[in-house]
């Protein structure tokens, strides 16, 4: 994650930079490859420090949070601490999507992604595991990046589909590191 340090009208010395980069390596940690940059300004206002911490995540997402205090140290915990909650929150977010099964989104129908036959039913965490059954799904032909791309903007994890090039079936899933794999069978 790249992080930024501003001060206004305040000067913020390399101590203080070190500080803030110790607290928000924190976030770093938690948010892992997700995080994609941090600003934090750092402002003084009626003989308070004033510290603004922004983070920019992966699927536009941006964690905000403000912290005040007479000392520059405890403003930046408290800013950094409000940012943590809400990141934890995130990848609670993302796991509980990931176990549940999240639902199919419109682009994903829209490239000939699979259309549950039992689509009114939702899945409960406390029941068993069941099957779902997919009607009507045919694979249709299209490249490994237009497969890529509706995989990332859909939220299921697996996409089965036709190469463009070969008219083979292909199968492209989300593995756990976050990462695509590629299952090409031989033929």
């Amino acid at each position: 994650m790249r992080l930024t340090v501003t001060g206004r009208r305040v000067v913020v010395d390399a101590a203080a930079r070190a500080d803030i980069t110790k607290k928000i390596g924190r976030l770093d940690r938690l948010l892992g490859d997700a995080a994609l940059t941090a600003q934090c300004i750092v402002s003084r206002e009626r003989g308070q420090y004033v510290c603004e911490v922004t983070v920019h995540a992966r699927r536009d997402q941006r964690l905000v949070a403000v912290g005040r205090h007479a000392r520059l140290g405890t403003a930046v915990a408290m800013a950094v601490t409000r940012v943590a909650q809400q990141a934890k929150k995130l990848v609670d977010r993302r796991k509980t999507r990931r176990k549940i099964g999240a639902a199919v989104s419109p682009r994903l129908l829209a490239a000939g992604g699979p259309v549950a036959a039992d689509a009114g039913a939702a899945d409960d965490v406390s029941e068993p595991r069941r099957i779902v059954r997919i009607a009507g799904y045919e694979p249709r032909p299209m490249t490994v990046e237009d497969a890529a791309l509706v995989l990332d903007d859909g939220g299921e994890g697996i996409l089965v589909f036709r190469e463009a090039g070969s008219d083979r079936l292909t199968v492209l899933y989300r593995r756990a590191d976050g990462r695509l794999g590629l299952v090409e069978p031989e033929v």
